[in-house]
Formats: structure tokens, sequence, C-alpha cells
């Protein structure tokens, strides 16, 4: 892609590089805004929990996130883009048209999907829209929140998003001016990341300074997609803001049922072939595999096949990786499992996983 320096050595794009810096604790953080954290995960298994967790719950929840993916990325632009820049765009003194090619292109860079303008208004009234085709995304309701969430988070107020399907996995994204729903910008809640020290070290890229294992993947950018370089698995730098939270506020919604729906459906999407963790590597190797992606700190792991207790400090994505861990125990044991997991205030993921007890029939 035109404009796009790769490391001559690691052959990760700089943007990528420079825009991240990987702490000791297991987190990523922008090297520009500490407070905001980030995440480099497998993406590909979203869309089908989502569609799993609508199947367990019988009703959709696609409007919801979008709504709430959108709120949360506005609310973590804001952060990035200063609020006298903002002003600006709404005054027409700065173009809106440079603001969202370059957030487009950070996007690609991140894998989310790839991005070509086809028409955008900013008069600031009821006839603006920013329409975009977007082909490839990393999951379709995550892109499309966040897609009108980078809209407010350029010219502020609230927009909504439709899309349709032009070709396969080819959509069109059209924003325009709307307001969100009370009832779920009530229950959305963005904090701020916290850096705590611990004791994890990277080898680093002697040219640019990223982790090593970061040649591993290859960036597609014609394609705005990352995959690894062997097994092709697909991968995308993503704010927990835009899941924790989520999941959080859906709690709130839908019961306090939701969050086992959560990790049950995640346990069952993971054994279907997206799970990444094998408990057969020693605690050190899964220790780093998580750090490396920005999921936290793993301080305790012990696997037997009685059972799995796992304490992580630090942690993100607390429900996805709750069922990426049971669905690694049934995996490893081959056996069907509970799970107890607890989250701290201070960010810390406890959880167990005991085999299901196996009732026999009575004889007589």
């Amino acid at each position: 892609m035109p404009g796009i320096e790769l490391c001559q050595e690691c052959k990760v794009p700089k943007t990528f590089s420079d825009g991240q810096e990987w702490m000791n604790n297991g987190d990523i953080v922008q090297r520009l805004n500490n407070k905001a954290r980030m995440a480099f995960g497998e993406c590909e298994f979203l869309d089908p929990l989502f569609q799993m967790i609508e199947q367990m719950i019988g009703a959709p929840i696609e409007h919801m996130l979008i709504n709430l993916t959108a709120r949360a990325s506005a609310l973590y632009l804001a952060w990035l883009i200063p609020a006298e820049v903002r002003q600006m765009v709404q005054s027409k003194q700065l173009e809106m048209t440079p603001f969202m090619e370059g957030l487009t292109t950070l996007a690609e860079v991140s894998g989310f999907a790839k991005y070509e303008r086809l028409g955008m208004r900013y008069e600031n009234d009821q006839d603006d829209y920013c329409k975009y085709r977007v082909i490839d995304p990393f999951s379709l309701p995550l892109a499309a929140g966040g897609y009108v969430g980078a809209v407010t988070g350029v010219v502020d107020g609230e927009h909504a998003v439709t899309y349709k399907e032009i070709l396969p996995n080819t959509y069109e994204f059209t924003t325009h001016w709307d307001k969100y729903p009370t009832v779920l910008k009530e229950k959305l809640r963005v904090r701020g990341h916290n850096h705590k020290e611990g004791d994890i070290h990277f080898e680093r890229c002697e040219t640019c300074g990223a982790p090593k294992e970061c040649s591993d993947y290859e960036w597609l950018l014609e394609k705005g997609n990352i995959r690894h370089r062997r097994d092709g698995r697909r991968m995308v730098l993503l704010s927990p803001e835009m899941i924790d939270p989520v999941f959080t506020a859906l709690e709130s919604e839908l019961g306090e049922i939701f969050p086992a729906v959560v990790v049950e459906a995640g346990s069952k999407v993971m054994k279907g072939g997206f799970n990444t963790i094998d408990l057969l590597d020693n605690e050190a190797c899964i220790r780093h595999h998580l750090a490396f992606r920005g999921f936290g700190n793993l301080v305790e792991i012990s696997a037997t096949p009685k059972k799995m207790s796992v304490r992580m400090k630090d942690a993100c994505f607390f429900l996805l990786l709750a069922g990426m861990f049971q669905a690694a125990f049934e995996k490893a044991y081959d056996v069907d499992s509970n799970i107890e997991w607890e989250i701290t205030e201070e960010t810390e993921l406890q959880l167990t996983v005991t085999p299901k007890r196996v009732v026999l029939p009575v004889t007589s």
C-alpha cells in the first residue's frame, strides 16, 4: 500500500510498531496514550461466537453490538482526537475527509478490513453521510460499529450506520445522524487503562523494536488483513474497550445469566477449531503466548485431568479468555467440564475448570 513503510528487518508496518508498546505485564498500550489499551489476537471466531450467543438466548444482538461498539469506539477516539480539533472540523476550518482517510488506513493496518471511500458530505445537517465500501471485515457488527464510531470521533454527535452486501463479503457502510438508545448509553462505561509493572520480556526487532513474534505475521495491506505466515490464522489489533464494556452492558440489558452464556458459547466455538491455547505447552510458553497478544499476565496455571486453576493479572477479554481456557481443558483431556470464574476489581481473572461428573444409570 502506498505510504505504508515496512520495517526492512521484520516486515511489520512502521505505523503498527510505532503506534503500540508491548509492556512488561502482558498488556499493549498506544504509545501516544498509555491509557488506551490494545490487544492483538485471532478474530475469525468472533462472528460465529455472536451467532451462537443469539441461538442460545433466542434473540438477535447484532443491533446492540453495533450501537455499543459505536459508542465505545467514539469514547475511545475522544482520548486520541483533541476536542479543539473536533471543533475545527465542526466549524469547517478543517475538512472531515483527511481524518476519515487516516482512520480507515489505520484500520487497514490493524487488520479490520479494506476500505474504499464512495462518498461523504458534512455540512452539519440532517443530509450528512459517510459512505465506504468495506471488503472482508474481520467482524461485521464490530467493523460496522467501529466505523460509525470513527465518524462520531471526528465530528461528535450521534450517528447510526446501515450496511448492505453488494458482493460476497463486500459491503457498503453508510452513516447518518441518529440518537443512540438511551438505555444502552447509560449502561456503557469505558475506563482508561492503568499499567502495573510485571516481569515479562520480549526479544525485539533490532530495527523497529517490535516483538520478534510480529515477524511471524504477514500484513496483506491491499486486503486489510493480517495473517499468520504458517497457518493463515487472521489477526486484528483491537481495543478491549470494544468488547469488555459491551459485554457488561449487554449483561445489564439481557440479565445476569449473559456472562455464562458468553463463556459457554466461547468454549464451544473455540473447540470447533479456533482455540490457540495448548495445555501440553509448558507454563512459560502459555504465559508468553498470552502476553504477546496483550491479554494479560498469567501468574498461575496448574492443569491435571481432575482440575485446572488459572490466575491472570491485568487481564482483558475476560469472558473470552474463560471460554478459551475451558475449551483447552476439554480438548486436552477429552471431557466435558464445569467452569467457575471471578473478575476482581484489580482486573485479575481467576478460574477453575473441573470435569463434569458422569452419572451412570442405576441397574437392578
